[in-house]
C-alpha cells in the first residue's frame, strides 16, 4: 500500500502508513517477515531521499542493505544498491554509478526482468550525464539504446520504467534540438510521457516534464503568461506531493532544481510580493512560519513582514532559490 502512494505522490500518507510499520516492527521484530522489513527500509530511504535528509535516507539504505544480505538475497542486494545510487546522484557521480555497477553484476545472473530494466533506465541516464551534450553521434546513439528498452518495456508493461524512458527520451532530443529550437520530437515524448503518468497513476515523474516543458517555453520566448502557467502547475504539482519541502537541503532530490527554476521565473517575471508569498510556501527541517501577506485576516497569528526586506533576511537559508 506504501508503494501505491509513493507511486500516487502522496508521500506523506505513505510515510506515515511505514513509520507506524516501523514501530509495530521494533515492537515484533522477532515475528516480522524480513522481506517486509528490507521493503520498508527501501521504501523509508526513498521518501527520505525525495525529502532531501541525506543522513537518514543513507541510514535505511544501510539497513535495507544489510538485511538483504543476511537473507544471502541477490535481488533484494540489488535494489538496495539501486536505491543508494539514487541517493549520490546529484553529490557523487562515481558513487552513483559505482552502485548501479553492483546492481547490475547481480542482476545479470538472475531472472528478475522488472528490476533489471529499471537499472538498465539508470544505467542510460548515467551515460547522458558523460557525454558532451554538443556530440550529436553520441546522442544519437544512446537514442537508438534508448528507443530498444523503451519497446521492451512497453511490450512487458513495466510502467515506471516506461515513463523514465519517455522522461530520458525527452532530455536527449531537447539537447539534439537545441539548434532549430523547434523541439518538436521534445515536445512528443513530453506529451508522451504525460499521458503514461495518468494512464497508469503514476505522478513521481509528471512535474517533472512539466518543468522540461517551461524550460523550451523560456528558450522560444513564449508570452510570459503562458510560461507562469507552467511554472505554476509544476510548482502546485510539487506541493501536493509535499516536495515543497526539501527536509535538510541536502540535493538529493530533483525538486530542488525544479523549485529553484520557478524561482527564477518569478524573480525574474514577477512582483517582489508575489516571489516572496510563493517562497514562503516552501518549508525545511528547521524552517519557522512566516507571514502569509493576508493582512485582511481579523486575526494575524504572524509576526509582520510587510517590509520585504525584512522577509527576506529572514528567509536567508532560502537563498540559493535566488543564485
Amino acid at each position: 500500500m506504501a508503494h501505491s502512494y509513493i507511486n500516487a505522490g502522496q508521500l506523506k500518507k505513505s510515510e506515515l502508513i511505514l513509520l507506524d510499520l516501523l514501530s509495530e516492527t521494533i515492537l515484533n521484530i522477532n515475528n516480522c517477515d524480513k522481506k517486509a522489513v528490507f521493503d520498508m527500509y527501501d521504501k523509508l530511504s526513498n521518501i527520505y531521499i525525495k525529502y532531501n535528509s541525506f543522513d537518514i535516507a543513507r541510514n535505511y539504505c544501510e539497513l535495507s542493505l544489510a538485511l538483504a544480505n543476511e537473507l544471502k538475497d541477490p535481488n533484494l542486494q540489488a535494489l538496495s544498491y539501486i536505491t543508494t545510487a539514487k541517493l549520490y546522484f546529484y553529490n557523487n557521480k562515481s558513487a552513483y554509478e559505482n552502485f548501479l555497477d553492483k546492481a547490475d553484476k547481480l542482476l545479470s545472473k538472475e531472472k528478475s526482468y522488472r528490476i533489471k530494466c529499471h537499472n538498465d533506465v539508470s544505467l542510460l541516464i548515467m551515460r547522458l550525464f558523460e557525454l558532451p551534450k554538443n556530440d550529436e553521434q553520441h546522442l544519437q546513439n544512446l537514442m537508438i539504446e534508448t528507443e530498444k528498452l523503451l519497446n521492451i518495456c512497453i511490450k512487458n508493461n513495466f510502467a515506471n520504467s516506461v515513463i523514465r524512458l519517455y522522461m530520458l527520451s525527452a532530455v536527449l532530443h531537447y539537447f539534439l534540438e537545441r539548434k532549430n529550437e523547434k523541439y518538436i520530437a521534445t515536445k512528443k515524448y513530453i506529451e508522451k510521457g504525460i499521458d503514461a503518468s495518468i494512464k497508469f497513476g503514476i505522478s513521481t515523474y509528471i512535474w517533472q516534464f512539466y518543468s522540461l516543458q517551461a524550460i523550451i517555453m523560456i528558450r522560444q520566448k513564449e508570452d510570459i503568461s503562458k510560461q507562469k502557467s507552467v511554472f505554476d502547475t509544476v510548482f502546485n504539482m510539487l506541493r501536493k506531493q509535499n516536495l515543497n519541502y526539501l527536509g535538510n537541503c541536502d540535493v538529493t532530490y530533483g525538486n530542488m532544481l525544479a523549485l529553484t527554476n520557478v524561482m527564477f521565473f518569478y524573480k525574474q517575471n514577477q512582483s517582489e510580493e508575489n516571489f516572496y508569498r510563493l517562497i514562503s510556501q516552501i518549508s525545511l527541517a528547521d524552517s519557522v512560519d512566516s507571514c502569509d501577506f493576508n493582512c485582511s485576516k481579523y486575526l494575524c497569528q504572524y509576526e509582520c513582514h510587510t517590509n520585504l526586506e525584512t522577509y527576506q533576511k529572514r528567509m536567508a537559508q532560502l537563498i540559493f532559490l535566488e543564485r
